[in-house]
């Protein structure tokens, strides 16, 4: 099946070949900022309260079908006076957008005699890519009334890239990124490797075997690189071609259908609901777009999507597994490089002792490579989750500078513009200022005074202080070594520059997100009139788990303010 699923299924095939003992998730300890996301108030509409059955359609997301909403809409049915239909519009999704609003919209218009109520009292309830089709179908209804009247009188979307999905941009097969392909070429490789490596190390025969060959670049590069490659530029791309069709390009981040939709002037009441998954996200998604369908009844089509942390404990396993035999290569590396350093020295006494020698040199090389190659795939799987993070657009780098405010550095030239001291390290003088906290800055000529203490040998090598002088006021700038300079005490003056510090560091930040779509993304439609989150819940989770049920409980019983129009009476 080609779609989002298809990604997380091609990352399991590639990467995940072990599982064993569950270890706590770790991750290093890095400077990063985790964005708090508050969303903004809705926009107000004067609202009616709707009383009595009302027609419920029920839109999926890319490369979903009707089931991925089919018993959660049948259990809504049975416990609210709302008519569910599901729609299936799986045939155009090759169109764009517009394309596919319009085609929902004929659906709707066939099923006319089967409907409860006016399309006024309708709502459109849409998961992910349903979302934009259903803003679609606005947009035509706006546009083209008679032909395409509208179909729903309020929408209701769950985790709809409404600002676009960076994932798309990352992910495109026939785009310039192709962040995805190189996420999972770059995991395949190292596990190919690591696990190469270890055949080589654990077995004498298959070692000796390569060493007599002389194949080992061919297995530790050549074969993981062409076999790795091959997987990521064929079968990902074909997996994936759903990514590059005309409807989700309508949707990339920056995308112009991205602003026409949200710009449009419509008067019908949207409420979104946005996931923020807890860490790690990465991990969290892929156990929830690997539920089996089977386990979603309609008499309890909720808790079903609530254990989301089936491949966390899969990760931590082959963290721990990649770590310790890291940890073992290299003791068993430096056990044999200590042996070949013993053997080799006795081979001058004993020349047969050679042999062993060599033996150990070439086991203390076998144990290095596997100890590189299982720290690369421990890496890749500690590192996943930061990486799929950059790929959806929720993790960038942001250069900040830390130094106080109040804080001043001055620099000191010759007349020549030589820096006093050396080139790698210049006479720095820096401060602090009281003075509202604000540097006061100085170009000018100083005075200063070179004062030289020691001398390794004459006019060659000096170390020298250096003070600048204010009239009765001195001022140590600092001691240096220097080359050349005649090794002599003298007083000249020199150019001081003085501006605020800078201490520039780079510092990752992160937004909330639901695995897929950001937060800011699925929330950024100008005229919502809520916007509601949904706690610890991944892209795929929001169709079915407990705050599915929750979510629902509070729109049509009215907890979410300003969504008079979706209250729905409980059956």
């Amino acid at each position: 099946m080609k779609t989002i699923r298809s990604i997380f299924f091609i990352i399991l095939l590639a990467l995940f070949p072990l599982i064993s003992q569950a270890q706590p998730w770790s991750i290093d300890s890095i400077k990063r900022i985790n964005h708090e996301f508050t969303a903004q108030a809705g926009v107000f509409l004067q609202q009616s309260t709707v009383s009595g059955f009302r027609d419920g359609f029920f839109l999926h997301g890319l490369g979903g079908k009707p089931e991925s909403w089919n018993e959660t809409a049948l259990k809504l049915e049975s416990d609210y006076y709302l008519k569910q239909h599901v729609a299936d519009y799986r045939n155009w999704t090759n169109t764009d957008l517009v394309g596919a609003g319009k085609s929902v919209s004929d659906w709707i218009q066939q099923k006319n005699s089967t409907l409860e109520g006016p399309p006024s009292k309708a709502i459109a309830i849409a998961h992910s890519q349903g979302g934009m089709v259903a803003k679609a179908m606005e947009y035509t209804a706006i546009n083209d009334p008679v032909l395409y009247p509208r179909r729903f009188g309020g929408l209701v979307t769950f985790g709809t890239p409404h600002g676009g999905a960076m994932i798309l941009n990352n992910g495109d097969p026939k785009g310039t990124k192709k962040l995805i392909q190189a996420f999972v070429n770059d995991g395949c490789q190292k596990f190919a490797r690591s696990e190469i490596n270890n055949l080589i190390a654990s077995n004498w025969w298959v070692g000796t075997l390569t060493s007599m060959l002389n194949i080992d670049e061919i297995l530790n590069t050549t074969i993981p690189e062409a076999t790795c490659g091959a997987f990521a530029n064929t079968l990902i791309p074909l997996l994936m071609d759903d990514l590059a069709t005309d409807i989700t390009t309508d949707y990339n981040v920056g995308s112009p259908m991205v602003n026409t939709l949200n710009n449009m002037n419509s008067s019908i009441p949207v409420v979104t609901f946005y996931g923020e998954e807890e860490q790690p996200v990465f991990y969290r998604t892929i156990s929830s777009f690997t539920i089996e369908s089977r386990d979603i009844t309609a008499t309890d089509p909720y808790t079903a999507g609530d254990d989301d942390s089936k491949y966390i404990s899969s990760a931590n396993s082959m963290m721990s597994h990649y770590y310790t035999r890291y940890q073992v290569s290299l003791q068993h590396k430096r056990w044999h490089a200590k042996q070949y350093r013993t053997y080799s020295r006795l081979a001058w006494l004993f020349p047969p002792l050679a042999f062993k020698a060599s033996h150990h040199w070439e086991q203390a090389r076998r144990k290095a490579n596997n100890a590189d190659a299982a720290f690369g795939a421990y890496k890749w799987l500690h590192n996943a989750n930061d990486n799929w993070l950059e790929i959806i657009g929720a993790k960038w780098d942001s250069v900040y500078n830390a130094a106080p405010a109040n804080e001043c550095r001055c620099t000191y030239t010759y007349s020549n513009g030589q820096s006093l001291g050396t080139a790698q390290h210049p006479i720095i003088h820096e401060f602090s200022t009281v003075s509202n906290g604000v540097c006061h800055y100085f170009s000018g000529n100083v005075t200063v005074k070179r004062e030289v203490v020691a001398s390794a040998y004459p006019h060659y090598d000096c170390l020298v202080k250096y003070y600048q002088i204010n009239g009765n006021y001195v001022e140590y700038l600092g001691t240096r070594w220097e080359s050349n300079q005649g090794c002599l005490t003298t007083t000249f003056t020199a150019n001081k520059n003085c501006a605020n510090k800078v201490d520039y560091r780079i510092i990752e930040i992160t937004d909330p997100n639901d695995g897929v779509v950001t937060a800011q993304s699925a929330t950024d439609y100008p005229q919502a009139v809520a916007r509601w989150k949904m706690k610890n819940t991944n892209h795929q989770q929001m169709r079915n788990c407990t705050e599915t049920k929750r979510a629902f409980e509070d729109l049509f019983g009215g907890d979410i303010p300003n969504t008079d129009f979706f209250h729905t009476d409980n059956r």
